[in-house]
């Protein structure tokens, strides 16, 4: 088993244009994966989130169950106010939300930063089909698989197998 998640390879980065990525990348990306980043969206309990880039913005929000892009950042609780570049880097996985703010690449208004940053694993689900993390959702076992006794103690002559 690999822990290697990656989606893409560099050679396909390039600067993807605004327009491009609020028209085609984002919808396609909704289309497939709406219910799995709204899933996401839900249990981190995040702010809806718009993207205002270069004089145009557009709204990424939880409705019923799917992940929504709405034109405008009008009902946009939280908004990312970001350049081409910088857009193009996160949808393509080649910077992260912390990434971006640390290199005051975004500016958050509307909302705490923890918001923007939220939006990581849910941006992952929603272009990578990467589900966000819930709790559960690693189980560890022995090596019968039963459940692992994560309060057991090792001693030098135990057996070194186990």
């Amino acid at each position: 088993m690999s822990i290697d998640s990656r989606t893409r390879l560099r050679r396909d980065v390039r600067d993807a244009p605004r327009d491009e990525i609020f028209d085609s990348i984002l919808p396609d990306a909704i289309e497939r994966n709406s219910e799995l980043a709204a899933r996401g969206v839900l249990y981190k309990e995040l702010p809806s989130l718009g993207l205002s880039v270069e004089g145009r913005s557009v709204t990424l929000a939880e409705r019923d169950g799917k992940l929504r892009l709405e034109e405008g950042e009008k009902s946009a609780a939280a908004v990312a106010v970001l350049g081409a570049k910088a857009l193009s880097e996160l949808v393509q996985d080649q910077r992260t939300t912390m990434g971006l703010a640390m290199n005051s690449m975004v500016e958050v208004d509307r909302a705490v930063f923890d918001g923007w940053i939220g939006w990581e694993p849910v941006f992952r689900a929603l272009l990578d089909a990467r589900p966000v993390h819930e709790a559960g959702d690693v189980v560890l076992r022995d090596r019968d698989g039963g459940p692992l006794d994560l309060s057991r103690h090792f001693h030098l002559d135990d057996d070194r197998e186990e």
